[in-house]
């Protein structure tokens, strides 16, 4: 027996909801670059409009910026909210990013328990 393990990330940014929307982006890009560095294969994000302990409007937007400075990491969606998009805006956006990130993209949709 043997293999690799893989280790997956799946990032619950929660920060107080007072806190700086740069600085929680900047944290969050800091923790996705150390998990990067550490070996991890997969970071997971989730969307959210609403929940201002968890200020993520578009996990797209963040991982694209993510793609770049990353050599381990695939991107996950767990999830976007089909509910708050129009489905062929979300494929059309999925498809860029599976192509900006050279395939390094799973996506992850649902019906969202939060707007």
């Amino acid at each position: 027996m043997g293999g690799n393990v893989r280790l997956g990330f799946f990032m619950m940014p929660v920060h107080p909801p007072a806190r700086s929307f740069t600085e929680t982006l900047a944290e969050d890009t800091e923790k996705s670059l150390l998990a990067d560095r550490l070996g991890f294969t997969e970071l997971w994000l989730g969307e959210h409009f609403s929940a201002t302990s968890e200020p993520i409007p578009s996990p797209l937007m963040f991982m694209a910026g993510l793609v770049p400075r990353t050599k381990n990491l695939q991107f996950g969606t767990g999830v976007i909210c089909l509910p708050n998009h129009h489905p062929v805006v979300v494929a059309a956006e999925a498809a860029q990013f599976d192509h900006m990130s050279q395939g390094r993209f799973m996506l992850g949709v649902g019906p969202g328990g939060l707007l």
